[in-house]
């Protein structure tokens, strides 16, 4: 019995709860170490539980045992421990009984529960503070359950991001306020990190960016930070995720970027050596010819460097000289120097210096622009050998010599020109422009300028003039263009022949005609030829290639026009389009060829997954809006997208609609009222998605055929004309649809004989 007695003995002092047997006047009979522990009793010691509870407590626990017939009974009570700490305690008590069920006194199980109120009480205060500081954060916090998604928790800044009021969101799915395309995304991402399948990133949470919808179906990119709320024993119970509006933050990114990629080319480009430097003298921009000029063949290895740590000869007087710049302000300007390279060439620099501010109006440090001025120096020697020899010829010529700048101004004349032109000096008529002294005649320079330049000289150029002295003079001209020690035309020269005596007012008619007639020639020839190239970059023999069958009429209203069309594959994908750009003739014909090549670069930098055609157009928008600046020229266009393999037709519209016609059944596709361009109010681009089947047909067109005046009573065709016909040539093939088309047009016209009003062109595509 005693083996037995240490054994049940060795069992209660290693169960987790405290344990006490009294007799029925709850008497201490038995008690183990643990309830020692919860009482802060030391070990061994006779511990009764009911020592601590109040007498309120113990009489309300008499009560609750008269009333359970012997059942067990559980109560929460406080106590005050014996180190004079508050606990809360769970009781339960069971009688025990002898052999006759007379109960001989009571088993108290006791359980210290101080810790879970206190986690209670700090989980509380922790979930007020979570809603006293979620809503009052313009990020958006969330709590959902990582099986459903269900949000138990929305903070009220979704209202001012999204435009949702938090309580309609409440059992909703989070993953319906995300953009359709990254829902599944989503989902899988979470289980995965459930499953085990994927980590968090460092810090038990990841942050990824996705596009968010509006309340008003618009989309925003925010920036979403996740992790899990987990129990006592690291199990996930909920997601908590903080979503960011960075938006302004994205569109401030790509504003930056396009100024660092401009002003990386500019300064790449630039025929001068430029760097900048910090306050501590340190470079930190720098062009690929400023490195080498001192030595290093790659920029990289000067950055946030200075002079004295780079090695350069002379480094103590230049950042001295720098620091002067920037402690006084003081810029220098085109300092020449002559300087021997690392090679032992001599040469000739020109250095300017200037400090740069930040943000806040504070010096940042100094820009340096070096350039090589050898060449000029080289050639101001040269000029000034010659002008002596030169000015000795000059001046024994009885003919007039002369010689003008780049506006026509003249610069150097020989002394004979007093005689012509009844000056007492030459310095009189030096600084005159030569078409109001030598050259009497109404004509624009800068073509005078050009025909030399296109024939190399112009020998005989006869004019008349009134000098001075009222003399009327002819005078034959034999003129050739120079140019600057850049190799640019500079100008004009050449020797003045006095023909008074002769009779060439006729000849000075006939020369001005002949100019005339070449500049028109001229002026034809560049149309002409402006057609032939907008005619190569149109896609006129692919049409019927990339689709079963197809045609395109193109008809513009002058030699050139500002429609277009285009068509590619990519990505096994085939995109069409016609446009219709603003003004038509050569004005149009620029701005449809800069369209076609914008659409071009958009087409290659889209990736195969945003290949669509509303972001087709999204897309151009913005290069036309960033390339055009504050012009409102633009251009309204059609676009469909066909995926082949998928046999699937996607359409968007900038105010051109598509018709689409099905065993003879045609359904127009309307376009979005709004431009690719500058517009009062931007909307954003529609898809139209079709499950296209074989033999359906597609017509795509500028406003031009609609628009065109004629008939009976001479009024516009008209969209509803245009649908009819398009429906009735459906049963045709594309070339019999072609000639169908365009005869209807000319029938149109010619009942008013009507010329064309505007450009034309129409679309018809086979699936």
């Amino acid at each position: 019995m005693e083996i037995l007695d240490d054994y049940i003995s060795t069992i209660l002092h290693g169960l987790d709860e405290g344990l006490v047997i009294t007799d029925k006047t709850f008497n201490r009979v038995y008690n183990n170490n643990v309830l020692n522990s919860i009482l802060e009793l030391p070990d061994n010691n006779d511990a009764n539980v009911f020592d601590y509870v109040s007498s309120e407590d113990i009489e309300i626990i008499k009560t609750l045992l008269s009333q359970t017939s012997g059942n067990k009974v559980n109560i929460d009570v406080k106590i005050t421990s014996a180190k004079g700490n508050k606990k809360s305690l769970k009781l339960s008590i069971s009688p025990y009984f002898d052999t006759k069920r007379n109960a001989n006194g009571y088993i108290v199980s006791v359980v210290d529960k101080s810790e879970e109120e206190k986690d209670k009480i700090a989980l509380k205060a922790a979930m007020s503070n979570l809603d006293l500081v979620a809503n009052s954060t313009a990020d958006v916090i969330l709590r959902y359950d990582f099986r459903t998604f269900e949000m138990s928790f929305v903070s009220k800044s979704i209202k001012y991001m999204a435009g949702y009021d938090y309580e309609e969101l409440l059992g909703t799915r989070c993953v319906d306020l995300f953009h359709p395309s990254v829902r599944q995304p989503i989902i899988d991402t979470v289980t995965s990190y459930v499953n085990g399948t994927r980590s968090f990133a460092r810090g038990g949470h990841d942050k990824i960016r996705l596009p968010m919808l509006k309340k008003d179906g618009t989309c925003i990119m925010t920036e979403v930070l996740s992790s899990f709320l987990r129990d006592s024993n690291d199990r996930p119970i909920d997601c908590i995720s903080i979503i960011h509006d960075i938006s302004e933050t994205l569109r401030y990114e790509k504003q930056i970027s396009e100024q660092n990629n401009v002003m990386n080319t500019l300064i790449n480009n630039l025929i001068a050596d430029v760097y900048l430097k910090d306050k501590n003298l340190k470079y930190k921009i720098a062009n690929l010819r400023y490195a080498k000029s001192i030595g290093f063949d790659s920029v990289d290895k000067i950055l946030d460097k200075t002079d004295s740590e780079l090695g350069i000869e002379g480094s103590a007087a230049i950042e001295q000289f720098e620091q002067h710049i920037i402690n006084t302000a003081n810029p220098s300007f085109n300092i020449e120097k002559k300087i021997t390279d690392q090679e032992g060439n001599e040469k000739w620099i020109s250095t300017s210096k200037l400090s740069y501010k930040n943000n806040d109006g504070q010096i940042s440090g100094v820009i340096g622009v070096v350039r090589d001025i050898t060449k000029r120096k080289n050639y101001e020697q040269t000029i000034l050998e010659r002008t002596r020899q030169f000015e000795n010829t000059i001046n024994t010529l009885t003919d007039v010599y002369v010689k003008t700048d780049n506006e026509g101004k003249i610069v150097e004349v020989s002394p004979s020109v007093c005689a012509l032109y009844g000056c007492k000096l030459k310095t009189d008529i030096i600084g005159k422009n030569f078409f109001d002294t030598l050259c009497q005649i109404d004509y624009d320079y800068h073509i005078f300028v050009k025909e030399i330049t296109k024939i190399g000289r112009i020998d005989g150029f006869s004019n008349k003039l009134v000098n001075l002295l009222g003399q009327e003079k002819y005078v034959e001209s034999n003129l050739v263009t120079w140019v600057d020690s850049e190799n640019a035309i500079a100008g004009f020269e050449g020797i003045l022949h006095d023909v008074t005596e002769r009779v060439i007012r006729e000849k000075t008619i006939e020369s001005q005609k002949r100019t005339i007639e070449l500049a028109h020639k001229e002026t034809m020839d560049s149309i002409n030829a402006a057609k032939h190239t907008q005619s190569a970059i149109m896609p006129f023999s692919r049409i019927p290639n990339l689709f079963n069958s197809g045609f395109v009429i193109y008809r513009p209203k002058d030699v050139v026009g500002g429609d277009f069309f285009y068509a590619v594959e990519k990505f096994g994908k085939t995109i069409a389009t016609v446009g219709d750009c603003t003004g038509h003739g050569v004005s149009g014909a620029l701005l449809s060829t800069l369209s076609m090549s914008f659409l071009s670069n958009v087409i290659n930098e889209l990736s195969d997954t945003d290949l669509n055609s509303d972001n087709i157009l999204e897309a151009l928008r913005t290069k036309v809006i960033n390339t055009m600046n504050e012009s409102s020229e633009g251009f309204d266009i059609s676009l469909i997208v066909v995926d082949k393999e998928k046999r699937q037709l996607q359409f968007s519209g900038a105010f051109n609609s598509m018709y689409y016609v099905r065993k003879g059944v045609l359904t127009e596709y309307p376009a979005d009222k709004c431009p690719i361009g500058r517009y009062p109010k931007l909307v954003n681009f529609q898809r139209n998605t079709i499950d296209y089947e074989e033999g359906d047909e597609v017509f795509l067109f500028s406003d031009g055929y609609g628009d065109q005046f004629g008939g009976p009573n001479n009024r516009r065709f008209g969209s509803p004309k245009l649908r009819e016909l398009c429906a009735e040539v459906f049963p045709l093939n594309t070339a019999e649809q072609k000639e169908k088309i365009e005869r209807t047009l000319d029938e149109w016209m010619a009942q008013q004989s009507l010329s064309q009003i505007d450009d034309v062109t129409v679309m018809g595509i086979k699936l």
